[in-house]
């Protein structure tokens, strides 16, 4: 065994001792009843119930607590949605929870694992098997899903997969999606009074609260656990590694709903990126293994201790991955290790750098159909990528404060070895002298006015009372945090018509500029389809449309898909005094006058991440 193996099996040995959510002396074997309409699961801390012809599980709960569904329609699903050569019928194209087929994989006094599986048609070309896990000794249950195309499969799009847990409204008071975010769910004082539709999965409860999913969604860089709690039990959502979910540490996605006691298992989306549909041609062959993740029951004595229970077992989790119970092809336990040390041009250290493997040729951000691993550098610029998956990787990075994104293709990472790559040099993306920047080149817009606050549906809509003349930041006295909006959105006016912002940079220079003039503009979301109109001093010198990320109107108030566009002009449009680079959102008006709507959405915005004006001889 080499040494590689020998510190591999050695970790996976000491995870698996930390590894039991409940761990005791003797856990009680792990038993199965199987019946016509159901699949009844115990280990003497939790029991479920699967409906075989769905795959639904209807009952769930530890053997001290309350089953957290007790009611019709309460239950743990799965999804998806996605095309095929045949129209659907569903809404939206939605493959649903049956018919499926139930099958035994493994049973021991250890573990059950039992699987529900679907057929891919040319509705929906692709094949689902769904599984969950009991093991002895765990108040929880592991799930995973399989999805897979032959080499006849139609072609197709995969558009989303999730797992949903609707939950028992009345068992729970709290949600926790990070430390920060976490809070009371509303609750309903008088019983015949009713909550407000807004929009999707959005509603306005008596009062005046909002309350929807999208305000608690997260990024995935280090999200690991989510969950609700009540007195008598808590929920969790554990997932000890995001290897295969689309879109990167960048993305963010939906965990819990505030609307409604309803617990999401994201496995691939389109929130708040571009692209993020994975296209299949005729006859092209994919699995992807999303999994394992583990559901987890516990109580405490309160909600915040039932939260800092769920994060050590996550912690715990992480620790124990890649899991070595998982028995199957497409999850290999025998994995690699990726190093190396990322610098700027050459000589420092380049520390907080994101480093991603992710497949080539294609936007990192956009990808789905493989698997991406990621992790940030230390101090000294170096980082290791653990238990990726053997295969060959292009490496990408990106520095906050820096523009720009290395990469090296032909990354090959190899079971039971570590490959250093060494050195990943990072030349910042530059054309010259900057003549001034507004923002931190971060892909974020958490520095501007509202980007540090609680994600919340509406923001957009005080746009007009900050900046009623709209916006003019002058170089040298304004600042980041008061005078640059975090979004520059078209909203409605009171009198109903709706306000395209024109913003304005006011700069002076010393002198005339000569040789070659660039504009940065790193955007860190665009909403509904902007159109974004730049002059400098009255000439238009760039004009650009961006396809819609669904940031704002989804309460994204610091990052969508990032993008970074750069305007080449004559410096001779550059004076010696006062200058004004102005930024037009240009959008047409409804085809017909609309009353003025207090929750109305904008009809398009840009988020910003920086703006930077350089020259060069």
């Amino acid at each position: 065994m080499s040494a590689f193996s020998s510190l591999l099996a050695a970790g996976i040995t000491l995870a698996l001792a930390a590894a039991a959510s409940e761990p005791t002396n003797s856990p009680a074997p792990v038993t199965l009843v199987e019946t016509e309409p159901a699949v009844e699961l115990a280990n003497g801390l939790l029991a479920l119930v699967i409906e075989r012809s769905t795959g639904r599980v209807t009952s769930l709960r530890r053997t001290d607590g309350p089953d957290v569904f007790g009611a019709k329609g309460r239950n743990i699903s799965f999804d998806a949605n996605g095309r095929g050569p045949t129209p659907s019928t569903r809404q939206a194209g939605y493959r649903g929870t049956g018919p499926r087929d139930y099958r035994l994989v493994r049973r021991s006094d250890d573990l059950v694992d039992v699987a529900f599986s679907s057929p891919g048609d040319d509705v929906f070309p692709f094949e689902t098997e769904l599984h969950y896990v009991l093991r002895a000794g765990d108040s929880g249950v592991y799930a995973y899903v399989i999805c897979r195309r032959g080499t006849d499969s139609a072609p197709g799009s995969l558009i989303q997969t999730r797992i949903v847990l609707r939950l028992r409204d009345a068992l729970f008071t709290h949600y926790f999606v990070n430390d920060q975010m976490a809070g009371e769910f509303p609750k309903l004082s008088d019983p015949s009074a009713k909550v407000t539709p807004v929009t999707d999965a959005t509603v306005m409860f008596p009062g005046g609260r909002i309350a929807t999913k999208y305000n608690l969604a997260d990024f995935e860089e280090n999200h690991h656990v989510h969950g609700v709690a009540g007195p008598q039990v808590g929920l969790w959502m554990i997932s000890a590694s995001n290897e295969y979910l689309n879109g990167g540490p960048t993305k963010q996605d939906l965990h819990v709903h505030e609307d409604a006691v309803i617990v999401l298992k994201m496995l691939h989306s389109g929130h708040f990126r571009l692209g993020a549909g994975l296209e299949f041609a005729q006859g092209e062959a994919w699995t992807k293994f999303y999994g394992p993740f583990f559901i987890y029951l516990n109580r405490a004595e309160t909600p915040a201790a039932a939260w800092a229970d769920a994060k050590a077992i996550s912690r715990r989790e992480q620790a124990a991955w890649p899991y070595s119970w998982v028995d199957h092809p497409d999850y290999p336990l025998i994995r690699s290790q990726v190093t190396g040390r990322v610098t700027m041009q050459g000589q420092a250290p380049a520390a907080d750098a994101c480093v991603i493997l992710a497949a080539p040729d294609q936007d990192w951000q956009s990808q789905g159909k493989g698997y991406l691993f990621w992790a940030r550098t230390a101090q000294d610029g170096r980082f290791t990528l653990s238990h990726v998956r053997p295969g060959t990787y292009t490496l990408y990075a990106f520095l906050p404060g820096h523009a720009g994104e290395p990469r090296r293709d032909g990354v090959t990472a190899e079971a039971e070895r570590m490959t250093d790559l060494g050195a990943i040099d990072f030349q910042p993306l530059s054309f010259g002298r900057q003549l001034w920047q507004i923002g931190t080149p971060d892909r974020t817009a958490a520095e501007f006015r509202h980007g540090d606050q609680p994600r919340q549906f509406g923001l957009w809509n005080r746009y007009l009372t900050d900046f009623p003349h709209d916006l003019t930041y002058q170089i040298g006295t304004s600042h980041e945090r008061t005078d640059w909006n975090y979004c520059q959105p078209v909203v409605q006016r009171a009198d109903g018509s709706w306000h395209r912002p024109t913003w304005r940079v006011v700069f002076d220079l010393d002198a005339a500029q000569s040789g070659k003039a660039h504009l940065l503009i790193g955007l860190a979301g665009a909403a509904r389809d902007p159109e974004l109109v730049v002059s400098v001093n009255d000439t238009e010198v760039g004009r650009q449309k961006f396809p819609n990320d669904g940031c704002v109107y989804r309460e994204a108030n610091q990052a969508g898909h990032y993008r970074l566009w750069t305007i080449e002009f004559d410096p001779a449009l550059l004076r010696q005094g006062r200058n004004v680079l102005a930024l037009e959102l240009v959008k047409s008006d409804p085809p017909s006058p609309q009353p003025y709507n207090p929750l109305s959405l904008p009809r398009s915005a840009i988020l910003y991440d920086f703006l930077r004006l350089e020259v060069s001889p």
